[in-house]
């Protein structure tokens, strides 16, 4: 595979793992906001390959913890539980950052070592998501009914977002 198709090919799948590893679950809405860089041009023959995100920076990542706490309405009670949060959102996207300059830094891959690539991608998507429900679930327990239907309309606007209604 020649290295300007790995990276077309990596677009989407950077596109699909970071936008939605990082964010859908750590603060809605990131993937609108996020700066794109083109992706390198496939061949004819193939599909068209969708823009690769630009590198995540940490202060994105804090702009959207702020933008969340904000949104969420967190009370002083909540900034113990609401730091867990904040915690996992850095932590996941510290690495998904790993993950995907150890994909642009490389060198050309084999179909096999592209595979597992993705497939640590995919599996670190999981994996926070995970944390992040953990270290959410007490927050939004611990919000009173009002609280959570703000919440839940937060997270939903992600899935109207993201084309899923």
């Amino acid at each position: 595979m020649k290295k300007s198709e790995s990276k077309s090919l990596s677009g989407v799948f950077a596109s699909l793992a970071l936008g939605v590893s990082l964010f859908a679950f750590a603060a809605p809405g990131f993937a609108q906001d996020a700066a794109t860089a083109p992706a390198a041009s496939a061949p004819a023959a193939e599909t068209p390959a969708a823009s690769a995100p630009a590198p995540v920076h940490e202060k994105d990542v804090e702009g959207r913890i702020t933008s969340l706490h904000n949104q969420l309405k967190i009370t002083s009670d909540q900034e113990k539980a609401w730091s867990n949060v904040a915690d996992a959102m850095r932590n996941n996207a510290s690495i998904m950052r790993g993950l995907m300059t150890d994909r642009e830094n490389g060198s050309i891959m084999t179909a096999l070592q592209d595979l597992k690539s993705y497939q640590a991608i995919t599996q670190a998507h999981a994996d926070g998501l995970q944390k992040l429900i953990d270290a959410f679930t007490p927050l939004y327990n611990s919000m009173p009914e009002a609280q959570q239907k703000i919440a839940d309309k937060v997270f939903s606007r992600h899935i109207e977002h993201s084309g899923r209604k």
